[in-house]
């Protein structure tokens, strides 16, 4: 039972911290990390490719293929939702990343009668599937800051700074 109780009390999160990033993929990510009292990490990772191509008014209410006429441009950006897990040392920490990625297609649309959209611009999506997005993320901190880089499959390579609550 002691065992128990000193494993929880190890596992306690002894301090928090958020951080942003933006990296070589146009991802702009957001974090949420923990860190416990044997000094491991755990993050929580989120972040979606800013700018995504997609241009004027969102619709959902038009179907993929309806007004094909009106198709100017298509193509696909991702997000990313990831899981970090690792150990700091000294000051320098190091973690594994293994998320999913999903992937979002969108058609940029123009209405020649401006009845749609902005200007007559208006765009569409639709879920592309995803895939498993893993690598590694590493940094140091700096009295309450902290500044590192992640690289993942779907991500590339993000810098990013964060603050530290203790």
């Amino acid at each position: 039972m002691q065992a128990l109780i000193n494993f929880s009390l190890a596992l306690y999160p002894q301090g928090f911290g958020i951080g942003l990033g933006y990296g070589t993929n146009k991802m702009l990510s957001g974090e949420i990390a923990f860190i416990t009292a044997d000094m491991w990490n755990i993050k929580f990772i989120f972040g979606s490719q800013i700018p995504n191509g997609t241009e004027g008014e969102y619709y959902d209410t038009i179907n993929w293929d309806e007004f094909s006429e009106d198709h100017i441009k298509e193509g696909s950006y991702w997000s990313r939702i990831d899981l970090g897990i690792g150990k700091t040392f000294g000051n320098f920490y190091i973690n594994g990343i293994l998320g999913y990625a999903p992937k979002t297609l969108y058609r940029n649309c123009f209405d020649e009668f401006h009845i749609l959209g902005d200007n007559g611009y208006y765009h569409k999506t639709v879920k592309g599937g995803g895939k498993i997005n893993i690598g590694a993320d590493l940094g140091v901190y700096i009295d309450k800051f902290y500044i590192g880089l992640d690289a993942s499959t779907v991500g590339g390579i993000n810098a990013k700074i964060g603050f530290i609550f203790l």
